[in-house]
Order: structure tokens, then sequence, then C-alpha cells
């Protein structure tokens, strides 16, 4: 059976600490890597195309929901001429 030494383990603890602090620099390595593989036009480019399509699929998503609320207001109109014409029939009806 090993015994521990508690100075080995003051020493692995700063040892996971400081690779715990190399692997956001690593992702950073490997973000900056990609990013120059692409050309600049490429990835401005790839943006725009990206915030474009996103553009138009939220304007067909509007369009969508304008004539939902246009069917809707429709409705309401026609409930609201409805309810007119039962309440004038009603006075006619008292006077």
């Amino acid at each position: 059976m090993k015994v521990r030494d508690p100075s080995e383990e003051e020493n692995a603890e700063p040892a996971e600490e400081e690779e715990a602090e190399e692997e956001p620099f690593e992702d950073v390595e490997k973000l900056t890597s990609v990013s120059a593989l692409i050309s600049p036009s490429i990835f401005s480019k790839l943006s725009s195309n990206t915030y474009i399509m996103n553009l138009q699929s939220q304007l067909r998503q509007e369009q969508i929901a304008r004539k939902h609320l246009e069917r809707e207001l429709l409705e309401l109109k026609q409930i609201s001429t409805d309810i007119n014409t039962q309440l004038s029939e009603i006075k006619q009806t008292n006077h």
C-alpha cells in the first residue's frame, strides 16, 4: 500500500490549475488558425450571406404573421358589423 505524500498533492493542484488556464488559450489558437485558413473576403461574404438569409427568413415570418393579423382583423370587422346590425335591429323594435 502506497502512502501519499502531502507535498505531492500540493504540487499536483497547481499543475491542474495551469492546465485549466491553458485550455481557453488553446481554443483561441484553434479559432485563430481556422479563421486564418479562410480569406477575409470569403469570410465576409459568408457572414453577409448568413445575415441576408436571416433577414429573408425574418421577412417571411413577418409576412406570414401580417397575413394572419389581416385575416383576424377582417373577422373582427365582420363581428363588429354583425353586432352593430343586431343592436340597430333591437333599437328599432324597442321604439
